[in-house]
């Protein structure tokens, strides 16, 4: 995933797990309430707070250790570990949901 560093979780979401075009406005709410909850319900606290910093406000990683009093490196390997975590999770969730609906 090294060369996905820099993307958006929207961006990853829309291309990897959901095969979507960027105007299908009804499956990326859904996909958003998705990341919403895996966002509050998989990550730890630090990690979610990370990634907020990242994505959201569009911080540098090493301003977001300078910040939070941590390495650079953490937070590195944090935001690793929580992609990852993200990525797994949304993954299993839309496959779930083709199952049900009885997508291929």
């Amino acid at each position: 995933m090294a060369e996905r560093t820099d993307l958006r979780i929207s961006d990853i979401l829309t291309r990897d797990v959901l095969g979507l075009e960027r105007d299908n406005a009804e499956q990326l709410a859904v996909a958003r309430q998705a990341l919403r909850d895996v966002l509050c319900n998989e990550l730890t606290g630090r990690q979610c707070e990370i990634i907020r910093m990242r994505y959201y406000e569009e911080m540098r990683p090493i301003d977001i250790a300078r910040a939070l009093g941590l390495a650079p490196s953490t937070v590195t390997r944090s935001l690793q570990r929580s992609r990852r975590t993200i990525y797994r999770c949304m993954r299993f969730y839309f496959d779930y949901r083709r199952m049900q609906v009885g997508d291929p």
